[in-house]
């Protein structure tokens, strides 16, 4: 059954209506200096080194191997080809593999560690300074 249309005029003009209020209601909630939010500027992103991550993933295993030396020969080719910008943090930590090795050449895992420890910490400290 069709309505009359008065009665589907009256329904048109009531979405009218509400949709004009809603409209209205909306542009009163915003204010009239609002301006778009920017996006939070924080310090630029450090680029990513992933040949400097990958190796100190290998010393941090190579703390945990009963046979070290696999993986701090692994470590220094690793370094070796890893960027030459790291304010001599790279160097040092080439340096310090080596004296680990020898160390656990010589039996000597304690001291080792130490190395391979200071080592990761020099690797750190390359990584952080983003260089």
């Amino acid at each position: 059954m069709k309505l009359p249309i008065f009665v589907r005029s009256l329904r048109s003009l009531t979405l009218l209506k509400l949709t004009v209020a809603l409209t209205f209601t909306a542009m009163l909630a915003i204010p009239a200096d609002a301006k778009p939010e920017k996006a939070a500027k924080g310090p630029p992103e450090k680029p990513t080194q992933p040949r400097m991550q990958a190796t100190l993933d290998v010393l941090h295993e190579t703390r945990r191997a009963p046979d070290p030396i696999r993986s701090l020969k692994e470590a220094m080719e690793r370094l070796h080809v890893a960027a030459r910008n790291k304010t001599g943090y790279r160097v040092e930590a080439m340096e310090l593999v080596k004296k680990a090795i020898a160390q656990v050449e010589a039996k000597n895992r304690r001291e080792a560690d130490k190395l391979i420890d200071e080592a990761i910490n020099r690797m750190e400290k390359g990584i952080a300074a983003g260089n």
